[in-house]
Protein backbone atom coordinates (compact mmCIF):
# COMPACT_ATOMS: atom_id res chain seq x y z
CA UNK A 1 0.00 0.00 0.00
CA UNK A 2 2.89 2.37 0.73
CA UNK A 3 3.99 2.29 -2.90
CA UNK A 4 0.50 3.17 -4.13
CA UNK A 5 0.27 6.13 -1.74
CA UNK A 6 3.73 7.27 -2.82
CA UNK A 7 2.68 7.02 -6.48
CA UNK A 8 -0.45 9.08 -5.82
CA UNK A 9 1.46 11.74 -3.88
CA UNK A 10 4.16 12.11 -6.53
CA UNK A 11 2.29 11.50 -9.77
CA UNK A 12 -1.40 12.10 -9.03
CA UNK A 13 -3.27 15.21 -10.07
CA UNK A 14 -4.06 17.68 -7.30
CA UNK A 15 -7.69 17.43 -6.19
CA UNK A 16 -8.25 13.99 -7.73
CA UNK A 17 -9.32 10.92 -5.81
CA UNK A 18 -7.57 7.61 -6.43
CA UNK A 19 -8.87 4.36 -4.93
CA UNK A 20 -6.33 1.68 -4.06
CA UNK A 21 -7.40 -1.90 -4.68
CA UNK A 22 -6.18 -5.18 -6.13
CA UNK A 23 -9.32 -6.39 -7.95
CA UNK A 24 -9.91 -9.21 -5.48
CA UNK A 25 -13.52 -8.57 -4.47
CA UNK A 26 -14.84 -11.03 -1.91
CA UNK A 27 -17.96 -11.19 0.20
CA UNK A 28 -17.52 -10.71 3.93
CA UNK A 29 -18.47 -14.37 4.42
CA UNK A 30 -15.79 -15.52 1.96
CA UNK A 31 -13.15 -13.48 3.80
CA UNK A 32 -14.32 -14.81 7.17
CA UNK A 33 -14.24 -18.41 5.93
CA UNK A 34 -10.68 -17.92 4.66
CA UNK A 35 -9.65 -16.46 8.04
CA UNK A 36 -11.24 -19.33 9.98
CA UNK A 37 -9.58 -21.91 7.76
CA UNK A 38 -6.17 -20.22 8.11
CA UNK A 39 -6.57 -20.18 11.89
CA UNK A 40 -7.63 -23.82 12.04
CA UNK A 41 -11.10 -22.93 13.30
CA UNK A 42 -14.27 -24.78 12.25
CA UNK A 43 -16.74 -23.06 9.95
CA UNK A 44 -19.36 -23.16 12.73
CA UNK A 45 -17.13 -20.84 14.79
CA UNK A 46 -19.15 -17.97 13.27
CA UNK A 47 -21.61 -16.29 15.59
CA UNK A 48 -24.48 -15.07 13.43
CA UNK A 49 -26.30 -11.89 14.38
CA UNK A 50 -29.41 -10.27 12.97
CA UNK A 51 -28.54 -8.19 9.95
CA UNK A 52 -28.81 -4.43 10.22
CA UNK A 53 -30.17 -2.07 7.56
CA UNK A 54 -27.26 -0.84 5.49
CA UNK A 55 -24.95 -3.57 6.80
CA UNK A 56 -22.15 -4.25 4.31
CA UNK A 57 -22.25 -7.65 2.67
CA UNK A 58 -19.03 -7.09 0.75
CA UNK A 59 -16.54 -4.39 -0.08
CA UNK A 60 -15.50 -3.46 -3.60
CA UNK A 61 -13.10 -0.81 -4.83
CA UNK A 62 -12.64 0.25 -8.43
CA UNK A 63 -8.95 1.09 -8.73
CA UNK A 64 -9.01 1.37 -12.53
CA UNK A 65 -8.36 5.14 -12.44
CA UNK A 66 -5.16 4.59 -10.44
CA UNK A 67 -4.03 1.93 -12.90
CA UNK A 68 -5.08 3.86 -16.01
CA UNK A 69 -3.78 7.33 -15.09
CA UNK A 70 -0.74 6.50 -12.97
CA UNK A 71 0.19 3.02 -14.22
CA UNK A 72 0.06 1.55 -10.72
CA UNK A 73 -0.48 -2.18 -10.18
CA UNK A 74 -0.54 -4.20 -6.94
CA UNK A 75 2.61 -6.08 -6.01
CA UNK A 76 0.93 -8.81 -4.00
CA UNK A 77 -0.33 -12.06 -5.39
CA UNK A 78 -3.27 -14.24 -4.54
CA UNK A 79 -5.62 -12.82 -1.88
CA UNK A 80 -6.15 -16.10 -0.02
CA UNK A 81 -2.46 -17.00 0.20
CA UNK A 82 -1.51 -13.46 1.25
CA UNK A 83 -4.20 -13.47 3.95
CA UNK A 84 -3.05 -16.88 5.24
CA UNK A 85 0.54 -15.63 5.33
CA UNK A 86 -0.50 -12.53 7.30
CA UNK A 87 -2.47 -14.61 9.82
CA UNK A 88 0.38 -17.09 10.27
CA UNK A 89 2.81 -14.23 10.89
CA UNK A 90 0.50 -12.62 13.44
CA UNK A 91 -0.02 -15.91 15.28
CA UNK A 92 3.74 -16.49 15.26
CA UNK A 93 4.10 -13.10 16.97
CA UNK A 94 1.97 -14.59 19.80
CA UNK A 95 -0.85 -12.09 19.56
CA UNK A 96 -3.32 -13.52 22.11
CA UNK A 97 -6.27 -11.77 20.47
CA UNK A 98 -5.76 -13.88 17.34
CA UNK A 99 -5.09 -17.24 18.97
CA UNK A 100 -8.49 -17.82 20.60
Amino acid sequence: MEISVWTILNEGRLGETYLIGANCERSNLEVLQTILEAMGKPSDYIEWVNDRPGHDRHYAIDASKLRRELGWAPVHGDFESELRELIAARIAMSKPDLVD
